[in-house]
């Protein structure tokens, strides 16, 4: 076997490794438009630089037929390129967003490892004693109204860890609605800040919606980029997030 075919034959079976986990990643723990948003777009290009480039590349460079040690050198290579993958993707499974927290006027995608566990197991509803593994849930957050639990509400968000971290506070989403309707705003004002995009930000929402009137929107911030979360005026029902800056 040449030094081409073998690398051929590694660069083949990374691409198909990378493509499985890459699946995983995009539909079901990061779905459109958190791949993106979330950081994992970022990630990922980093992964398969190293992975699925590095690893074949190093084959060609090192393999020789019928070379003394050949069988160790090519082993030690399958299995440190095995060990970073596992790494990045354990790092990319880490910051995956179990949670779309509306809280006062904003939506916030939330990754696993912001959760605060001991947040998580005061939980008032049990869906939210654990995160989830197949994609963000939405939910809602509400301020406590004793006194003990918002004065530590409210030490813990100096901390960096604020109302949208904490499970205990979780309400589903349906229970906002009014509040989510009161904070949107007019997708008609977001859509006038950029005129070069009203066009296709009109036909993604017709696209989505069936028509781009009766639409809200409100902040989404993120890991790497903030977005535009679009609901419907009357049910709050998520519609989409446009890729535009909500601010």
């Amino acid at each position: 076997m040449t030094r081409w075919r073998a690398a051929g034959i590694h660069f083949f079976a990374s691409v198909v490794i990378a493509l499985t986990l890459f699946s995983i990643a995009y539909f079901v723990w990061y779905p459109d438009p958190y791949f993106e948003a979330a950081g994992a777009k970022h990630l990922w290009i980093i992964l398969v630089s190293v992975d699925v480039i590095l690893g074949p590349v190093i084959t060609l460079i090192v393999f020789k037929a019928g070379k003394p040690g050949m069988k160790f050198d090519m082993s030690f290579i399958i299995v440190a390129q095995a060990i970073a993958l596992l790494y990045g993707f354990s790092v990319i499974a880490d910051a995956r967003p179990v949670y779309v927290v509306f809280a006062i006027d904003r939506f916030n995608v939330v990754p696993a490892n912001w959760i605060v566990e001991d947040s998580q197991k005061l939980a008032r509803f049990p869906e939210y004693e654990k995160m989830s593994w197949t994609g963000p849930v939405l939910v809602a957050a509400q301020r406590p109204e004793d006194k003990e639990r918002s004065e530590r509400l409210m030490f813990s968000a100096l901390l960096g860890y604020d109302i949208e971290t904490q499970p205990e506070f979780f309400v589903p989403y349906d229970r906002a609605k009014d509040a989510v309707l009161a904070a949107g705003k007019p997708v008609a004002e977001l859509l006038a800040r950029y005129p070069e995009q009203e066009a296709d930000l009109r036909e993604t929402l017709r696209r989505k919606h069936g028509s781009d009137e009766g639409l809200l929107y409100l902040p989404m911030t993120a890991n790497r980029r903030d977005m535009a979360i679009i609901i419907d005026a009357n049910t709050s029902a998520v519609i989409t997030a446009l890729p535009v800056d909500p601010w």
